[in-house]
């Protein structure tokens, strides 16, 4: 299972105690957050472009990925298209895949307008542009609605776990209907409800559907990264970002893997093409059953 954090929030780290951390912990990515951020700033930092080769090395050599580049600020903000433009660049140096982008505003059509010209500013990039199930998409109609109006490969969705539940009100099984293959990426935090109020949780010990929104990326074979996002100020007793990666890689654990085993295959003489079962050998499955397989396949 492909586990990551996001580095926002953790305000008093430097990039290379992040990327120790990750490795201690087994994570296989750091969500980079924030073009702004200190640690973007300086001769040394892992976004200078001059180093940039150098730190993909760095970073492949210790087992870890940047699956995505979060930015700040919403993006219908008049001033977002300088932040977006400098964030796609730094990921692509860096070889992340995806930039995401998140609004507060309702206007349905002023927000396709705005992600046109940001599907613009990506240029001849690598780089995919990823809308946050957040704010009025935490509606996953409004944001298949948005993303279908494009309908561009460079354009998709990040699933952010606790706001489709708690402000969208959704169940897993409505958000992966709504956004199927949309979703790209995964960013998580648990929760309890006290009241009306939903407080913060250590993953796996509160009340988010885990295991329902696992099997939902399993049903569409996701095999994207789970980001853990968490704030050292919502536990002041557990400030170490070692103990909650630690615990978060351990529940994480308990669940089977979102993208399923590819079975094995079987040449023909020519090597033209492969069988799902071996020449001439019984299939013990049924006729649908057999149907249902080479769907799958």
């Amino acid at each position: 299972m492909n586990l990551s954090f996001s580095i926002e929030n953790w305000n008093q780290k430097s990039w290379e105690e992040f990327c120790s951390v990750a490795q201690e912990t087994r994570m296989k990515g750091i969500e980079l957050y924030n073009i702004d951020n200190d640690i973007f700033s300086g001769k040394k930092s892992p976004t200078n472009p001059q180093l940039s080769s150098s730190e993909k090395r760095h970073l492949a050599a210790r087992g870890l990925q940047i699956p995505c580049f979060d930015t700040a600020a919403d993006f219908m903000d008049p001033e977002f298209a300088v932040e977006f433009a400098r964030t796609v660049e730094a990921a692509a140096n860096l070889g992340a895949p995806y930039v995401s982008v998140h609004t507060e505003t309702t206007d349905q059509q002023a927000c396709r307008i705005r992600i046109g010209e940001l599907m613009e500013l990506l240029g001849n990039s690598q780089v995919s542009l990823l809308v946050k199930t957040t704010g009025p998409y935490a509606d996953t109609d409004h944001l298949r609605d948005l993303l279908n109006n494009f309908s561009d490969d460079r354009l998709a969705a990040v699933w952010m776990m606790y706001d489709t539940c708690v402000s969208g009100k959704e169940d897993a099984e409505e958000t992966i209907t709504n956004l199927g293959a949309y979703v790209k990426h995964v960013q998580i935090h648990d929760f309890r409800r006290n009241g009306t109020a939903a407080e913060p949780e250590l993953i796996g010990e509160g009340e988010l559907p885990i295991k329902d929104m696992m099997n939902a990326l399993r049903s569409v074979n996701y095999d994207g990264f789970i980001s853990v996002v968490w704030n050292p100020d919502w536990m002041p007793d557990l400030p170490d970002i070692e103990i909650i990666l630690t615990h978060f890689a351990s529940c994480m654990g308990r669940f089977e893997e979102t993208r399923r085993n590819r079975r094995h295959l079987y040449w023909n003489k020519r090597h033209t093409g492969r069988y799902v079962w071996k020449q001439e050998s019984l299939i013990d499955k049924t006729f649908p059953q057999v149907l249902d397989t080479m769907v799958e396949e």
